[in-house]
């Protein structure tokens, strides 16, 4: 099975992760917070 990274845990990263699981790959996500989900905040992360 190949694996693939995927850059950030946001709406995109969890949709980009769960397609890439339907389509036979093994996704890695990788998350600079300390929770999955959030967005972008203008002034860095808390």
């Amino acid at each position: 099975m190949l694996t693939v990274a995927i850059i950030g845990a946001g709406p995109a990263g969890l949709v980009s992760a769960k397609e890439a699981k339907a389509h036979g790959l093994n996704p890695t996500v990788f998350e600079k917070g300390s929770t999955v989900g959030g967005l972008w905040k203008p002034g860095g992360f808390t």
